[in-house]
């Protein structure tokens, strides 16, 4: 059995939503969680790295 993942995006390609059909779901879906907490934190230092920024550049 293989593992398939769909995706419903909208007209501009944003997605919508993620599907895994198959039989190594339990595989996949971990491997997703862990990528939502690595762009949690990308998106964390990002806004970081703005604050630091527009502090260190105000006369």
């Amino acid at each position: 059995m293989t593992t398939t993942i769909h995706t419903a995006v909208e007209g501009n390609g944003r997605p919508l939503a993620v599907v895994i059909t198959g039989g190594q779901r339990n595989l996949v879906e971990p491997s997703f969680a862990l990528l939502k907490q690595w762009r949690a934190l990308a998106t964390q230092y990002d806004k970081l790295f703005g604050l630091v920024r527009a502090i260190a550049e105000k006369p």
